[in-house]
């Protein structure tokens, strides 16, 4: 699977690549028209004797001219602009697949990557490790039958993949030794809310977001129950046939690399940061302060479609957006944003709607990845610097420019090297790609240590 992605990465064309394959289809035709013109020039000023007769003499008039125009011809070189491109884009898709980052559509892909101002981050299981676990447990009633509650919950929590129901399962399972004793006959997925089912008995439970539950019961117990908690925890609540019983609180830790990845992205490569999340405030405000995303850039108790509108949003202000995600309600965002990135950890829908993956589910990957596309279209621009430049350069020499001084004319076989020599130095300074060293981001305060490089042992060695 990762060979694939990376032979479709290196055979996907960027923007770029089609402006160039424009230059080159007006470069040939005026290149022949040049030679041409070059061979009727000379011929024309031997002709009228505007040249002194001795620089012909030993050749005759046509071939001295031809010499001219041929050498036009032969020095000229599409190939290198042909070349710019996608001889850094193989060279770059294979150097971040070394380093477990995928990009999935190469050169479109690197090209979105390297004009990245803002990334939004999600927070559970991208700017978290994912594992969330119950802290504790609050019951909303005296008189609940807390073991009943526990198995009713259990039995809708199972049947679901998100991963605050599996804690809250586990939690069940493992630290109360219950939830096998109730069935479950029909269930259903809010997406973005929670889930809700039928019991055995013909109970319905509800679990999922406080203010879901609360929207769905009228639950005004619960928000006075919530509103007098400034822990920062994600809140799950539960309601029993339309009455709110318990609420779980449950945390989450912080990845280790999340604050330095922040703090890197705002302050080395000028990236605007947000975070946006399903959760509620508290929980947010929380994250965010640890990994000092500005308040002001924050989104809380977002929808899948609340976290597409945020992505619409900052591209509506001429701004190159990427998304960060794992989970399947991110996928959404993930799509619409100008770069999807997904942790190899997260769901399948997330990585196959995602144009890059970071194969480790290290943030630190994301700052490689836009690391890389930056030096990647770095060194495109210089090649395509050199190819015009040498063109510019080499075409008035080839035509005689220089003859009246020099009496020096371009051989033919001179000028073939020479076209040859440019068409290679391109290709060698795309290659010089390879030296590449990955910033290191140190995990305290954030700082590119380029001295001290990283494992050279952590992927594929594929160039």
């Amino acid at each position: 699977r990762v060979a694939s992605l990376v032979d479709e990465a290196q055979t996907s064309r960027a923007k770029i690549e089609d402006f160039a394959d424009r230059v080159s289809a007006v470069f040939v035709p005026v290149v022949v028209s040049l030679s041409a013109i070059t061979t009727l020039t000379w011929t024309l000023l031997c002709v009228f004797h505007a040249v002194p007769g001795e620089w012909y003499a030993d050749e005759g008039l046509f071939l001295f001219s031809m010499s001219f125009g041929l050498a036009v011809l032969v020095v000229a070189c599409p190939c290198a602009l042909g070349l710019a491109t996608p001889t850094v884009v193989m060279v770059a898709t294979a150097l971040a697949a070394r380093y477990k980052v995928l990009f999935k559509h190469g050169g479109t892909s690197l090209e979105r990557t390297e004009k990245i101002d803002h990334v939004i981050f999600d927070k559970t299981g991208t700017l978290t490790m994912g594992r969330p676990h119950v802290s504790s447990l609050k019951l909303l009633h005296t008189d609940i039958d807390e073991k009943d509650l526990l198995e009713a919950t259990a039995a809708v929590e199972e049947a679901s993949s998100h991963p605050l129901a599996k804690a809250i399962y586990k939690f069940i399972r493992e630290d109360r030794g219950l939830g096998e004793g109730s069935t479950l006959r029909w269930l259903q997925e809010s997406e973005g809310c929670g889930v809700s089912g039928v019991l055995g008995d013909g109970r319905r439970v509800d679990v999922g977001r406080a203010s879901w539950i609360s929207e769905i019961t009228g639950g005004k117990k619960l928000n006075a129950e919530l509103l007098g908690s400034r822990k920062a925890v994600t809140t799950v609540a539960v309601a029993i046939d339309g009455e709110p019983l318990a609420i779980f609180s449950l945390e989450d830790e912080l990845r280790p690399e999340a604050r330095a990845v922040v703090s890197h992205l705002q302050d080395k490569m000028r990236v605007t940061t947000h975070m946006v999340t399903g959760d509620g405030p508290s929980a947010a405000e929380s994250v965010a302060t640890a990994v000092e995303i500005p308040q002001e850039n924050v989104v809380s108790e977002a929808l899948p479609w609340g976290k597409i509108e945020r992505v619409r949003e900052l591209k509506g202000g001429n701004h190159s957006v990427a998304f960060v995600g794992d989970g399947i309600n991110d996928a959404p965002a993930i799509a619409e944003a100008d770069v999807g990135i997904a942790l190899g950890a997260g769901t399948h829908i997330a990585m196959a709607t995602a144009s890059v993956v970071l194969v480790n589910s290290n943030l630190e990957d994301a700052v490689i990845a836009i690391d890389i596309a930056k030096k990647a279209f770095r060194k495109v621009r210089m090649n395509f610097f050199w190819a015009l430049c040498y063109n510019i350069l080499a075409l008035p020499i080839a035509a005689g420019a220089l003859y009246p001084v020099t009496h020096t004319r371009l051989p033919p076989i001179v000028a073939a090297s020479m076209m040859a020599l440019s068409s290679v130095s391109v290709i060698g300074n795309s290659l010089l790609l390879r030296r590449y060293r990955p910033p290191h981001v140190n995990n305290i305060g954030g700082i590119y240590e380029e001295d001290f490089p990283r494992s050279q042992n952590r992927g594929y060695e594929l160039v």
